[in-house]
């Protein structure tokens, strides 16, 4: 993925922090595909940051947008978005199926069903490409991004879960660790031995 815009008619570009890719203090080029890319997203996982949720601030820019609903008074909860016009998205956070979300400093696992798959080339993540004016630059980081062309089974799901708890820290349930491995490495996901068993020998 690269930035949709030029650091120009103000746009900023995101910055990349210990592994983190940070949309914060500005109005963002989105991140996006080449008009080549013509696989298809069904299922999405984001492990993210953010602490002070803003109006219309935008994870995907998809046919359905997951982006937050803006608040009337200060002190109203956080929705994000479940429909626009004839699409809709399942929502998950940290494992749980809610748009309700709660501001936090730590990350968090957002997931996304969307109804109807969503062509990589119209899928933008952090924000909306249309233009700067519209300020919907997501408020926050992305540390990780996993994409499926078809939606996961419960065993690819919890084998997911576990392997994005682990390697970011998250407060997400999840069964135990067999068979995670084998399923993840179906899946094309390099765990980067996490799951590994280390021995000391002295």
């Amino acid at each position: 993925m690269t930035s949709v815009h030029a650091a120009t008619n103000g746009w900023s570009l995101a910055v990349k922090e210990g592994g983190t890719v940070f949309f914060n203090n500005g109005v963002f080029s989105p991140l996006g595909f080449p008009d080549s890319a013509t696989n298809s997203v069904s299922y999405a996982f984001a492990v993210i940051e953010c602490a002070e949720p803003a109006d219309h601030a935008t994870l995907f820019d998809a046919p359905c947008s997951i982006r937050f609903m803006p608040k009337p008074f200060d002190d109203n909860e956080t929705f994000f978005y479940e429909s626009q016009l004839s699409n809709a998205v399942a929502l998950s956070i940290n494992a749980v199926p809610t748009n309700l979300f709660t501001a936090e400093a730590a990350p968090q696992l957002i997931e996304a069903a969307f109804d109807s798959p969503v062509p990589l080339n119209e899928l933008y993540i952090g924000g909306a490409p249309a233009t700067a004016a519209w300020n919907q630059s997501w408020s926050g980081g992305i540390a990780e991004l996993i994409l499926l062309a078809d939606p996961p089974t419960q065993e690819q799901l919890n084998a997911l879960r576990r392997y994005l708890a682990l390697r970011h820290g998250l407060a997400v349930p999840s069964e135990s660790d067999g068979g995670i491995v084998s399923t993840l490495a179906a899946m094309g996901i390099d765990t980067s031995g996490l799951f590994n068993s280390v021995f000391l020998v002295r």
